[in-house]
């Protein structure tokens, strides 16, 4: 069961950070959601 919740978490991260990057790329430079996404990490 847990594999199974650890595999969910895992897409769900992936889901959270290629999605947004994709739909930014078409208005911005994508390193701009990089940086904004690891100081948003560093701060929780």
């Amino acid at each position: 069961m847990e594999f199974y919740i650890g595999l969910g978490i895992v897409v769900v991260l992936a889901l959270l950070i290629l999605v947004p990057t994709k739909l930014r790329k078409l208005r911005k430079k994508p390193e701009d959601d990089l940086d904004r996404f690891f100081e948003e990490k560093k701060e929780e």
